[in-house]
């Protein structure tokens, strides 16, 4: 096919074919190991042109392409709207290194390697540092849009659930990687969706990916529906435990019927040693409910 050209009183317009168009953007990409849905990439290019967020030759760049792709769910990226499960070879490798890895190999270990040439980008879903304990994770929840993702915590070690963009293992679950070294960039603050590329090679050990600086390119963005998600998660965890409660308030607020059985059936039998029964009986009523 050649290029057709569109002339206007001002200037000359290369308008590429969508094929052509295609290569240069899978080159681009590739680097860094995603591989967008033909449909998902078209939508894209046209919601671009649309918006009139492209460049100067109406054409769109492969910059706009990354900042969109930073900011939406992988699934759709890579699966398109209508869902195409067809997965990549990086992704299938992916996969085979976890579920080697859980099982014992030749040396008797848990652990299974990928390789140098790996690369493939992922995304953020869920994370906490798995170093200090639930009441101070609860303190600092996600931040807001508006505030830095980076932390300072050097001793940190970050757990983290993570997505290709891709079906979870039916036999293994989500996929998981951990901070062997703190990464920087990121921290336990980092919005839901910030965009890592990984690349070989790594370690997975009990199917868990083990991460550090060598292997990990944090490249930012966030997806807006999973940092609602993470927000309400983590409002509804403080809720649950209370938390920023004094004991005793805690104590009043707290549902009745997550109080033991055992104690609170002690506490509707036995009588308050400074209350006197009145006529010699005792009234069968119940406890208040707070």
């Amino acid at each position: 096919h050649h290029d057709k050209t569109h002339r206007t009183n001002t200037q000359t317009v290369l308008i590429c074919p969508a094929s052509s168009w295609r290569r240069m953007t899978d080159g681009a990409l590739s680097r860094l190991g995603i591989t967008p849905n033909d449909e998902w990439l078209n939508d894209c290019r046209s919601h671009i042109e649309a918006t009139g967020s492209s460049n100067g030759n109406g054409e769109t760049t492969d910059d706009q392409i990354l900042h969109e792709i930073l900011h939406t769910d992988l699934r759709f990226v890579v699966r398109g709207l209508s869902m195409d499960m067809t997965e990549t070879a990086a992704s299938v490798l992916l996969r085979e290194v976890v579920r080697a890895s859980m099982s014992e190999n030749d040396d008797g270990l848990h652990k299974a390697s990928l390789p140098a040439s790996f690369r493939i980008m992922v995304q953020i879903e869920e994370l906490l540092d798995v170093s200090i304990n639930a009441e101070s994770r609860l303190k600092y929840g996600p931040s807001e849009i508006h505030e830095p993702a980076v932390g300072t915590q050097n001793s940190r070690c970050l757990k983290m659930i993570i997505s290709d963009g891709f079906a979870e293992l039916d036999d293994i679950g989500p996929l998981v990687a951990m901070e062997c070294l703190p990464i920087r960039n990121l921290s336990s603050h980092s919005r839901a969706g910030i965009k890592m590329l990984l690349k070989g090679p790594i370690d997975v050990r009990y199917g868990v990916l083990n991460l550090h600086e060598g292997c990990v390119v944090v490249l930012g963005g966030c997806v807006e529906a999973l940092l609602q998600v993470q927000k309400k998660a983590h409002e509804q965890a403080k809720k649950a435990a209370c938390f920023g409660q004094d004991a005793t308030i805690r104590a009043l607020v707290m549902p009745h019927n997550d109080i033991g059985n055992d104690d609170a059936e002690e506490e509707g039998e036995v009588e308050s040693s400074d209350l006197q029964p009145t006529n010699g009986t005792r009234t069968n009523q119940s406890s208040p409910s707070f």
